[in-house]
């Protein structure tokens, strides 16, 4: 997904996208972030990969089960 830079909505969206089911268990979620931009990801939700690109930065991240 790619929210808005800079407004923190990221994690947000996930975890409300994943409480709708619209996210299967152990799903790859992937978010855009400007790169300098801060992320944490939502409980239950591991990081797998990150990469940069420009002023981009792509977070790879596993649902839940």
């Amino acid at each position: 997904m790619d929210p808005p830079y800079n407004q923190g909505l990221g994690p947000p969206a996930l975890l409300a996208l994943h409480a709708a089911g619209w996210i299967a268990p152990s799903a790859l979620a992937v978010v855009e972030l400007l790169a300098s931009e801060p992320f944490t990801p939502p409980a239950g939700f591991a990081t797998l990969d990150e990469r940069k690109y420009g002023k981009a930065r792509v977070v790879f991240l596993r649902a839940p089960d």
